[in-house]
């Protein structure tokens, strides 16, 4: 172990440990961060077994002695806890240099374990182990420049695996479609299977040597998903706008039930809140039956469409959006006739209040009978049910006296 000349004052040695603690928390975060990110578990370090060619042996020259980091990390904590121990108990006057200079021993220099050595590769003074020190700027470079290099290795493996697998994933979705489409219209397509088999192979040298595998696969893979592709394309283009017509249905019939459900409270809260003349000539919901048949007739669409029986299915669906555009409208005018009165009340209220602020204004306030007014249209309005007849009538003389 090298002498140290100059010990570090206490100062010194509390700032150095509180610096190596730093380093050695963010290292361990990162270390620790890397060896749970995805792509490093899926390499089976230490024997890398799924991995081939190029990429195992990148990983086997960078990966061990990455992994080696946590070992002196515990080797630098180690120390750095000594060192700690020391300044706890650091003597005032006797023994305290000969401290600080075993402190400064303990934060300037890592002792690694002893490496044996072999019988055969002694000398006659050799021991049978040797014991070396490092210090702890230059292990911290030497964990640095691992680490360093093990980050960009794990990150460019992760890189090609998502372009690759992703050209893969892409072209493998497209299969399946396809098999889908085959299957449904009951179509054998031995093109696929050709595929399949191209796509297997490629997505195995893929994943077991990232690093050189051959991104340019699909110019054997195109070929046969184009043919199958060609074959269907006519059943395919049909079957897609019934599915998208069913999708726009579904959509339509839940736009009309929440139109419906509205309609219905809106009339529920205005038969609880105000009465109006005529009520039956308002715009009322829809009879719940209608929606009912209209949803067991989009079912039995549905079932035309599974039956493969597009065309039908097709013509069917443009009567029946039809029809649903057509109670859509009604249930929203039945809404919009309950709100619209809804809304009246509520504003009648805002104008009364607005008015009464503008009698006080204009030195109205002790009219006795402009009072009273007040007060009567006021227990009108808030009143349950509120008669709408009456209201308008009683509002309309409040303002008249009040603006007049």
């Amino acid at each position: 172990m090298t002498t140290i000349s100059t010990p570090l004052t206490a100062d010194e040695a509390e700032k150095k440990i509180k610096a190596l603690e730093q380093l050695i928390t963010t290292s361990s975060t990162n270390m620790v961060e890397l060896t749970t990110e995805r792509t490093f578990m899926l390499l089976g370090s230490p024997t890398f077994a799924r991995l081939t060619g190029e990429t195992k042996r990148q990983c086997e020259a960078v990966i061990p002695a990455f992994e080696e980091l946590f070992g002196m990390i515990t080797l630098m904590q180690s120390q750095v806890d000594k060192a700690k121990a020391i300044m706890a108990n650091l003597p005032r006057m006797s023994g305290r240099e000969a401290k600080l200079i075993e402190v400064t021993t303990l934060l300037s220099e890592i002792k690694l374990p002893p490496v044996a050595v072999p019988l055969e590769k002694r000398g006659l003074l050799t021991g049978a182990e040797i014991a070396a020190t490092i210090t702890a700027d230059r292990i911290m470079e030497v964990m640095a420049t691992s680490f360093t290099e093990a980050n960009q290795l794990i990150f460019k493996i992760k890189a090609a695996w998502a372009t690759l697998n992703g050209k893969v994933g892409k072209h493998e979705e497209a299969l399946k479609l396809l098999q889908q489409e085959a299957l449904a219209l009951g179509v054998t397509t031995p093109e696929l299977s050709e595929a399949e088999e191209i796509l297997a192979t490629v997505r195995s040298a893929i994943n077991s040597d990232p690093l050189t595998a051959d991104g340019n696969f699909e110019s054997q893979v195109l070929p046969a998903i184009e043919a199958s592709r060609t074959r269907l394309a006519q059943l395919k283009a049909l079957k897609n706008q019934v599915v998208g017509q069913l999708e726009e249905a579904e959509q339509a019939l839940a736009h009309l039930n929440t139109t419906h459900a509205s309609s219905l409270q809106a009339v529920e809260e205005r038969k609880a809140k105000l009465t109006v003349d005529h009520e039956d000539q308002l715009t009322m919901p829809l009879d719940g039956k209608v929606i009912d048949q209209l949803t067991a007739w989009l079912e039995r669409l549905k079932t035309t469409v599974g039956d493969g029986k597009y065309q039908a299915a097709s013509v069917g669906l443009v009567n029946w959006t039809a029809q649903v555009l057509n109670r859509t409208s009604s249930a929203e005018s039945a809404f919009q006739a309950n709100d619209a009165l809804l809304r009246e009340r509520r504003d009648m209220r805002g104008l009364i209040q607005a008015l009464k602020v503008r009698a006080a204004a204009e030195g109205m306030a002790e009219d006795a009978a402009l009072s009273a007014m007040y007060t009567r249209v006021s227990q009108l309005l808030y009143s349950r049910p509120t008669p709408m007849t009456e209201a308008r009538q009683l509002v309309k003389e409040y303002q008249d006296k009040v603006l007049k």
